[in-house]
């Protein structure tokens, strides 16, 4: 078991817009992976993918984007398909 108070201070500490244990009221706890970008210590809010030469990895995935989620696929998918073709 993880103690909250602990898992709410490593969250503030990666995020600056996330306020320390004593911001928070209790609550039903839950965990989303969403990418942090450490150069602004906020959360991404957008699709992040890597591709080279030999693969493509989804690294970022919000939820309120999947209402683009074919466009998303077929762009994907064009891409894995370029790398399968070299």
């Amino acid at each position: 078991r993880h103690s909250r108070r602990a898992l709410v201070a490593e969250g503030a500490r990666l995020a600056r817009d996330v306020p320390g244990p004593e911001g928070w009221a209790p609550g039903r706890p839950g965990i989303r992976a969403q990418l942090v970008d450490t150069r602004e210590w906020k959360l991404e809010d957008d699709f992040v993918y890597e591709a080279d030469g030999r693969s493509c990895h989804v690294l970022n995935a919000v939820s309120p984007g999947f209402t683009c989620a074919l466009p998303l696929a077929e762009h994907l998918l064009d891409i894995v398909e370029g790398i399968r073709t070299q």
